[in-house]
């Protein structure tokens, strides 16, 4: 879960730079760039991809309940 975390936002990271770089091409209609960066917004914002995970693993490794276990795969 962590690793999917971090590579959510390294990927939100690396297509925010490509966007700044391509500057006026970015926003053409043949770049893909605006629709991956609008993507990987929405991917960042999912459920899956909050800094609630980073708690609840802290949390659940340390012996304490986590705040959302479902993030880390604990059914119970």
């Amino acid at each position: 879960m962590l690793a999917r975390l971090h590579a959510f936002r390294t990927a939100r990271t690396i297509v925010r730079r490509l966007y700044d770089l391509n500057a006026t091409m970015s926003i053409h209609r043949r770049s893909p760039m605006d629709r991956w960066l609008r993507d990987l917004e929405t991917m960042c914002q999912h459920f899956m991809a909050q800094d609630q995970i980073v708690q609840s693993a802290g949390a659940y490794l340390l012996g304490a309940q986590p705040w959302n276990p479902l993030v880390l795969g604990i059914i119970n």
